[in-house]
C-alpha cells in the first residue's frame, strides 16, 4: 500500500539504492564493519532487492495507469469512451480504493453509468423527449466527457432538432398553405426527430390543419366555434356569408360541442337523482325545490288568469256603454266663404275668412271607440285565454296531486331506491376498477352496455320502473349511449348513411337539449338531397345512352361544397 504510495517513493528508491550500494562494497579494508555486513547478508539483500524489484515494477505499471487515469479525469482525453473507462477501472481493481486517482475514476465511472442509463430509458420510451430536458441531459453528459453511443444519440436528436426549427422559421404561414408538400416533409420528420417540440409542432399543424365536418383545408367563408375554438365551413354547417353579414353570427356552439353537451348533460342527470336518493338532506331539497318549481307556476297561472278576468271585465263594460250611446246625429253646417292659400313647401292648407282672418285647418275627427265587431272579436279571445288558462291551472293541480302520490309511493321503495342508486354510481358513474368501468360503457354501436341492462332488469325486479327518476335513468343511458356513438361517427368525416340512422335513433329519446340533433338533422337532408340529385345526373339508364350536362356537373359539383358528411354515391 506503501510503495503505490506517491509520498513514500523517494523511502522506496532511496532503499532500493543502499541495498545496491551495500553488493557493490569492494574498496574498503579488512575487517570493516561494512564490508563483515556485506558478506554477511549478501544473500539477504540480493533477495530483498529481487522482490523489491517486483514491487518496483508494479509501482510502474500503477504509475503509468494512474497517469491514463488522469487524463481521461482531466478532460484531456477527448476521445476517451465508456468502454475504455471501464478497461481501465478494471485494471485498477487490485489498486489501494482509497487512493485520490482510482477514488476519482471509480466515481466517475459510476456517475457515467448512471447518465447513461437514464438516457438510455429516455431514448428508448416511445415518448419524445422535451428539447429542454433534452439540453440539461446533454449538458451533463458533455460534463462528464465520456463519449458512448447514447451521448452521441442525444447529440444527433438536439441536432436534428435545431436543423428542423431553424427550417421551420424560414417557412412563412403564406408559404405553408401554398406548399403543402415541403409541410407535410417537416411533419413527417417531425414523427422520426426523439425530441419534442410541442409549440412548434402545434403551429406547423394548424398550417395544414383540416377543419370542419368535412375534414378539409380553411377555405371560404368559416365560423368558429366558440367551446373547442375549431373553424366550419359555412357551407357543410348551412351558414351563408351573405346571412353572416346581415345579422353577425356570435356563440356558434359547433354541433360536435352540442352532441357532447348532451353526454355531460345526461350523466349530470343521473348524478342528480343518484345524490337525491342517497343522501336524505338531499331528498327534501330536491322535493322541496319541485314542490316551489310547481307553486311559481301555479303563481304565474293565477296572475294571468286574474289578469284576463280584469280585461274580459274591462271589455264587458265597453260594450254595455257602446249598447247605451244612441247613434251621433249628421247636421249640415253653413260654410263661410273662404280663398284657400296653398303654401309652395308646405303640404298643409289654410282658410282665410271673409275678414282676412287666417284660421288653422281644421282637426281631421277622432276615431270613434273600437266597433261592436272589433270589441266581440276581442271579448272571444280573451275568453279563450282564460278558459285556457283555467285548464293549465287544473292541469297544474293535478301534477301537485299526481307529485304527492308519487312521494308517497317512492317513501315505501326508499330503501331499495338507494341501493339501487348505490348501484349504479358503482357501476356507470364511479366504477373501482378498470373492468367495471369497460363494463360500463356505452357499446360502439349505441347500445346499453352490459352494467346499464343488469342495472335495468334489477329495477324491473324490485319494481322500481314505474318511477319517474328511474325512467329517467333509463333515458339518460340511453342518451349517453346515443351521444357517445354520435361523437365517435362526428369526430371523423361523417358519412350520410351514419347521420341518418343517427338522427333516426335520436327520435325515440328525449335529449336534455336538441339543438345538436337538430343540427344533424339539417346536414343528413342536405346529403340526402344531394345524393338524389346526384344520383338522377349519374347513374345511367339500363339500355340508353346519354351524355352528360356539363352545367349539370358544374352545378351538382357546388353543391357538394355544402355537404360534410361523406356521399357512398359510385359516380360511372
Amino acid at each position: 500500500k506503501e510503495i503505490l504510495d506517491s509520498r513514500f517513493f523517494g523511502a522506496f528508491d532511496r532503499f532500493l539504492k543502499e541495498g545496491e550500494t551495500l553488493l557493490q562494497v569492494t574498496n574498503v579494508p579488512p575487517g570493516s564493519p561494512t564490508l563483515e555486513a556485506s558478506r554477511t547478508w549478501r544473500g539477504l539483500i540480493e533477495d530483498q532487492l529481487k522482490r523489491m524489484d517486483v514491487l518496483l515494477a508494479e509501482r510502474g505499471a500503477f504509475s503509468r495507469w494512474c497517469n491514463r487515469a488522469q487524463e481521461i479525469i482531466s478532460g484531456n482525453d477527448k476521445k476517451a469512451t465508456i468502454e475504455k473507462l471501464r478497461e481501465i477501472v478494471k485494471e485498477g481493481a487490485s489498486f489501494p480504493p482509497d487512493n485520490e486517482t482510482v477514488a476519482n475514476i471509480r466515481n466517475l465511472t459510476e456517475k457515467c453509468n448512471q447518465w447513461i442509463e437514464s438516457t438510455a430509458s429516455a431514448l428508448e420510451s416511445d415518448e419524445k423527449i422535451p428539447l429542454s430536458e433534452a439540453k440539461i441531459m446533454l449538458e451533463e453528459g458533455n460534463r462528464l466527457g465520456i463519449l458512448s453511443k447514447e451521448l452521441r444519440a442525444l447529440r444527433n436528436g438536439v441536432k436534428a432538432a435545431r436543423s428542423w426549427s431553424n427550417k421551420l422559421k424560414k417557412l412563412s404561414p403564406d408559404q405553408a398553405q401554398a406548399q403543402s408538400n415541403l409541410v407535410q416533409i417537416l411533419l413527417d420528420e417531425y414523427e422520426d426527430m426523439m425530441i419534442s417540440l410541442p409549440e412548434e409542432h402545434k403551429r406547423l399543424s394548424h398550417s395544414v390543419k383540416n377543419y370542419c365536418l368535412c375534414r378539409r383545408p380553411f377555405e371560404g367563408f368559416m365560423v368558429k366555434c366558440e367551446k373547442c375554438n375549431d373553424f366550419y365551413h359555412g357551407a357543410c354547417v348551412g351558414i351563408s356569408q351573405a346571412r353572416a353579414e346581415k345579422k353577425p353570427i356570435d356563440n356558434y356552439v359547433c354541433v360536435r360541442c352540442l352532441v357532447e353537451k348532451v353526454f355531460q348533460a345526461s350523466n349530470s342527470c343521473i348524478a342528480g337523482i343518484l345524490r337525491k336518493w342517497t343522501s336524505g338532506a338531499d331528498l327534501k331539497k330536491a322535493r322541496l325545490a319541485d314542490f316551489q318549481k310547481q307553486q311559481r307556476k301555479t303563481r304565474r297561472e293565477t296572475k294571468e288568469l286574474e289578469k284576463l278576468r280584469m280585461e274580459a271585465q274591462k271589455l264587458s263594460e265597453e260594450v254595455a256603454k257602446l249598447n247605451e250611446t244612441p247613434p251621433a246625429a249628421v247636421t249640415a253646417a253653413p260654410v263661410a266663404p273662404a280663398t284657400t292659400v296653398s303654401a309652395p313647401d308646405a303640404p298643409a292648407q289654410v282658410q282665410v275668412g271673409p275678414e282676412g282672418a287666417v284660421s288653422e285647418p281644421e282637426k281631421q275627427p277622432e276615431p270613434a271607440t273600437k266597433s261592436r265587431e272589433e270589441l266581440g272579436r276581442s271579448i272571444e279571445k280573451v275568453t279563450a285565454a282564460i278558459k285556457l288558462c283555467q285548464s293549465r291551472l287544473q292541469d297544474l293541480h293535478e301534477a301537485a296531486v299526481r307529485l304527492r302520490n308519487d312521494e308517497e309511493l317512492e317513501n315505501v321503495k326508499a330503501e331499495e331506491l338507494k341501493r339501487w342508486s348505490i348501484r349504479v354510481r358503482s357501476l356507470i358513474l364511479a366504477p373501482s376498477s378498470e373492468e367495471l368501468a369497460r363494463r360500463g360503457r356505452p357499446l360502439a354501436n349505441g347500445t346499453l352496455s352490459p352494467a346499464m341492462i343488469g342495472l335495468m332488469q334489477e329495477a324491473e325486479k324490485y319494481g322500481l320502473l314505474r318511477y319517474a327518476d328511474v325512467k329517467t335513468v333509463f333515458n339518460s343511458f340511453k342518451c349517453i349511449c346515443w351521444s357517445a356513438q354520435a361523437m365517435d361517427i362526428l369526430a371523423r368525416r361523417p358519412k350520410a348513411s351514419d347521420t341518418v340512422a343517427i338522427v333516426r335513433q335520436a327520435s325515440k329519446l328525449k335529449l336534455p337539449d336538441e339543438k345538436g340533433l337538430r343540427m344533424m338533422k339539417s346536414m343528413a337532408q342536405r346529403a340526402t338531397s344531394w345524393n338524389f340529385k346526384a344520383s338522377r345526373i349519374l347513374m345511367p339508364i339500363p339500355g340508353e345512352k346519354r351524355r352528360y350536362d356539363l352545367k349539370e356537373l358544374r352545378n351538382l359539383s357546388n353543391m357538394a361544397g355544402g355537404i360534410s358528411p361523406k356521399k357512398n354515391l359510385k359516380t360511372p
